[in-house]
């Protein structure tokens, strides 16, 4: 039995007294709020989900950085988003590149996999230019 509590701009789930999740309200209709941490100890279990979940295409940066780097290896991603749970999602994201860079591939895939990278990466900034109006 949990308690939901609706506020104007967050919904707030507790078990007991004790907070369980937090999400930010959405404002269209039929929009959902999934965040890829809940999911964590299900996909650990099952990681070739994690390429095709809601979890992970619902954060694009972190589908961006799985798809450069950890297609082949999603137990690494899901024990690196474990173990770095508590920090922002833009420090998790530049832990998992830094971590997917030492990431080995064979020769003959290296130089189609770096413009495919980098391509993607382009991409991803000017995205985030027409949505957000800047680049990080």
């Amino acid at each position: 039995m949990v308690t939901v509590r609706n506020y104007i701009k967050d919904v707030i789930i507790y078990a007991g007294m004790n907070e369980v999740c937090r999400h930010k309200k959405k404002d269209g209709y039929g929009e959902m709020s999934v965040n890829i941490f809940h999911y964590l100890d299900t996909l650990a279990k099952k990681p070739g989900a994690l390429r095709n979940s809601k979890a992970l295409r619902s954060e694009a940066d972190l589908k961006a950085v799985f798809d450069s780097y950890y297609t082949n290896d999603a137990r690494k991603f899901i024990d690196i988003l474990r173990t770095n749970q508590d920090k922002p999602m833009d420090e998790i994201t530049r832990i998992l590149s830094a971590a997917g860079d030492g990431y080995t591939i064979s020769p003959s895939d290296a130089k189609e996999s770096n413009v495919l990278r980098h391509t993607k990466c382009q991409l991803y900034l000017i995205s985030d230019f027409f949505t957000k109006g800047k680049v990080v």
